[in-house]
């Protein structure tokens, strides 16, 4: 519902009914039993902090992976996005994912920031295949895939 963090997401309204976000959380939750390793987490430190926010991952629109993360302003900058972005990743790898995507808006260096930290590779702002449109065609890209079992 904050303006601050609803501008990173996809659809940068802020959720103003509560019936919306515990649609969306339910759904998360279903996913983690339907298709996993899709699902989204809640980002509970462990020193008590309250939930700081969330980490992703679900099928972009051609069946590649996303993953994607959200925190509220007053967990930024405690590497927790980080540290849960970076165990998501791996359970992917732990499934047999071979590539998941973060996709954000151009602009968006703390996100472009979390990525680069968890090992991506910066595909730099490019056309997006996924969620592009004639007025905002653009996303930044970021890509991860697990290293070579043949040491390549």
């Amino acid at each position: 519902r904050r303006p601050l963090v609803a501008a990173w997401l996809a659809e940068p309204e802020p959720w103003t009914d509560p019936a919306r976000a515990v649609e969306t959380i339910e759904g998360w939750a279903a996913t983690i039993e339907t298709d996993p390793p899709c699902g989204g987490w809640a980002i509970e430190p462990t020193d008590g902090s309250p939930i700081a926010g969330y980490v992703v991952l679900h099928r972009l629109p051609d069946g590649q992976m996303d993953i994607g993360w959200s925190l509220h302003p007053d967990a930024a900058g405690r590497g927790w996005a980080s540290e849960a972005a970076g165990l998501l990743l791996e359970r992917a790898r732990g499934a047999g994912v071979e590539r998941v995507h973060a996709v954000m808006w151009p602009h968006n260096e703390p996100s472009a920031a979390v990525a680069r930290r968890i090992g991506m590779l910066d595909l730099g702002v490019i056309a997006d295949p996924w969620y592009g449109t004639d007025d905002d065609p653009d996303s930044r890209v970021f890509v991860w895939e697990p290293p070579s079992r043949s040491g390549r």
